[in-house]
């Protein structure tokens, strides 16, 4: 019998492409989601009135014209936000002051993206889908971890980096730049830790709760809750190992480790066990988002 084939199916005859495009297509397809809520557009916006607030500190203190420099110096108005262009005698510059000040949003935000870039795949079956094409279950964690990741540094990193070239832009002389060379490093070793740490957690939770109400809760009880007990420890135990508890903490010190040495003996001596906490749990929760993501049967 001969069959004739009226909708002309053939086979795929050209070249596959690589999966990590395939990576970069969920990418795109999440944070496309994410830019389409006006919700997410009005953090976004409270994000960016706290760095227009320190481009304008920044441009009003390198513009100041000399005959007001007599009743006020540059770094009086730089103290307003606490900003130092060049490390203090503690290692803290202005730019990871910045970046901290930003962890209040990047905190509301993810916890409101979870569900949407990682949780629907799980609760509406998508996942399946992306997982019978070319794209395996390693390329899909890197893609949500990497958007994860995208997200906190367009709110944190890229904006830190604009503050470092206004500085040098409107400087006296451009030498700022190449002086202070070692803050770009700084900055993205920073950008790394903060990322790399927040994204493996949130995606984790997400893949687990999937709905927004109990992964914010969570979400806001590991980057609040354990903030303000071990404050509390620390203020009545007079023990500064409780800070270990505080997840902020950690980052930081383990973050400011890539703008030098630390300075401060109680921060180097804290700095080791953050850094083993960081990875230590970061390896146990990707395995668990190993083993969550491995559970969903494909159908190749």
């Amino acid at each position: 019998m001969r069959f004739v084939d009226l909708v002309h199916y053939h086979p795929w005859q050209g070249k596959l492409g690589s999966p990590w495009r395939g990576c970069w297509a969920l990418m795109r397809t999440g944070l496309r989601q994410v830019f389409r809520r006006k919700g997410y557009w009005f953090l976004l916006s409270l994000a960016l009135l706290n760095f227009l607030l320190f481009f304008a500190v920044i441009y009003l203190s390198t513009q100041l014209p000399v005959a007001f420099q007599r009743f006020v110096s540059r770094e009086r108005i730089l103290q307003i936000l606490d900003f130092s262009a060049v490390p203090d005698e503690e290692g803290r510059n202005g730019y990871v002051v910045f970046i901290q000040r930003q962890s209040i949003v990047v905190m509301v935000l993810l916890a409101f993206c979870g569900s949407l870039l990682v949780g629907s795949d799980f609760q509406r079956g998508v996942l399946p889908f992306y997982l019978s094409r070319s794209i395996s279950r390693f390329h899909y964690i890197i893609s949500k971890l990497l958007t994860v990741s995208l997200l906190i540094w367009i709110v944190t990193i890229f904006p830190a980096f604009v503050l470092f070239i206004e500085y040098g832009i409107f400087s006296d002389t451009y030498d700022y730049w190449w002086e202070n060379r070692a803050l770009i490093g700084g900055i993205l070793g920073y950008g790394v830790v903060l990322g790399g740490t927040l994204s493996i957690v949130l995606v984790t939770i997400s893949a687990y709760l999937q709905r927004m109400a109990p992964i914010a809760i969570i979400w806001s009880s590991v980057f609040f809750l354990l903030r303000i007990i071990s404050r509390i420890l620390v203020s009545e135990t007079e023990n500064r190992f409780w800070y270990l508890l505080d997840p902020w903490k950690n980052i930081r010190y383990v973050g400011m480790r890539f703008f030098g040495p630390l300075q401060s003996a109680e921060d180097a001596e804290l700095a080791p066990y953050a850094a083993t906490i960081i990875l230590t749990v970061s390896l146990l929760l990707l395995i668990a988002l190993w083993r969550r993501v491995r559970a969903v049967e494909v159908v190749q």
